[in-house]
């Protein structure tokens, strides 16, 4: 899914604009203004995968928006995010038995199995 990075932060796009292009000409009619915008939460999971239940909406300041572009993202539900990445721990952290390497695993390691921070063997 694309979604849009706003000074890096990642945003789905307004219902109002349906690509790049009617996101920017949204900018340039509403200067000196706050835009409602659905943010996606870093917190507990990796780019460039996120979790639906953890889009919040927000109001950015149009004119602190520095710079932005298109980015290609996958939104999963928690459950289906937790059960991915389970199967990728369980591959990475095969010599962990106790698993303390992973104790905050969700916002480390990444669903395409990409973690050099996790112990792989």
């Amino acid at each position: 899914m694309k979604v849009l990075n706003i000074n890096s932060e990642y945003y789905l796009f307004p219902t109002s604009n349906t690509n790049f292009d009617d996101f920017a000409i949204t900018l340039s009619e509403e200067k000196d203004k706050f835009i409602k915008l659905r943010r996606l939460n870093e917190s507990e999971c990796v780019h460039p995968y996120y979790v639906l239940e953890e889009i919040k909406d927000v109001y950015v300041r149009v004119d602190s928006i520095d710079e932005f572009f298109e980015e290609e993202i996958v939104i999963l539900t928690r459950d289906e995010y937790d059960k991915l990445l389970k199967n990728i721990q369980n591959k990475l952290c095969k010599r962990c038995e106790e698993r303390d390497c992973c104790e905050d695993y969700k916002d480390k390691l990444c669903l395409d199995g990409k973690c050099p921070e996790f112990c792989e063997e």
